[in-house]
């Protein structure tokens, strides 16, 4: 069953752009991990420094075993050096319907 994995991240709204850069390479570098279908960056049109991080997985299976993967850590510490300290939260969801 499809899986999507939301990450709400709060930021200094003055790191906007830089992370909006960090998370394009960071995103092209895990492209192709076994599962991922994509990888998107959502920006609070209301909110600066407000985002959501959406991750589209095959299953909810392949999402865990890349959290698990030592290169997931690894891959992403340039996106964890701008919310250390700031409020995150991951949610994860099974796809129940879909009208694709």
């Amino acid at each position: 069953m499809p899986a999507r994995a939301f990450v709400f991240v709060e930021i200094d709204p003055t790191d906007g752009e830089r992370f909006e850069q960090t998370f394009a390479g960071v995103a092209g570098q895990v492209r192709g991990a076994p599962g991922l279908r994509a990888n998107i960056l959502l920006r609070d049109a209301n909110k600066p420094g407000s985002y959501i991080v959406v991750s589209e997985w095959d299953s909810k299976e392949s999402f865990l075993a890349w959290e698990d993967e030592p290169s997931h850590r690894e891959l992403t510490k340039p996106l964890q050096a701008f919310w250390s300290g700031a409020g995150t939260a991951r949610h994860l969801y099974e796809v129940a319907v879909s009208t694709d």
